[in-house]
């Protein structure tokens, strides 16, 4: 039984030409660079604001933000500390 998708396609579409120019930005080609870094990262600004629950309250979205992005740096930071430092006393 088949079931109607409810993604979109030109998202999916947007979202992998952002894709493609993030790997042609790190090439390290001057030229591409140049007009590549103009629109992939705000295509993924756009991408993200357009599927904002808009049911969730602000004060839940930041929570949700913090525990979702600020756990996993703080976390990563950490550790990148930690054998930062060991690898100094040794």
């Amino acid at each position: 039984m088949k079931t109607k998708s409810t993604r979109l396609q030109y998202i999916d579409i947007a979202k992998g030409i952002a894709m493609i120019c993030i790997i042609l930005g790190h090439l390290g080609n001057a030229s591409i660079n140049r007009i590549v870094f103009t629109f992939h990262v705000p295509i993924f600004f756009f991408i993200t604001g357009y599927f904002t629950n808009k049911k969730r309250d602000l004060n839940g979205f930041i929570k949700n933000k913090a525990r979702t992005l600020l756990v996993p740096y703080i976390i990563s930071s950490i550790v990148i500390i930690i054998i930062g430092t060991l690898k100094g006393v040794w």
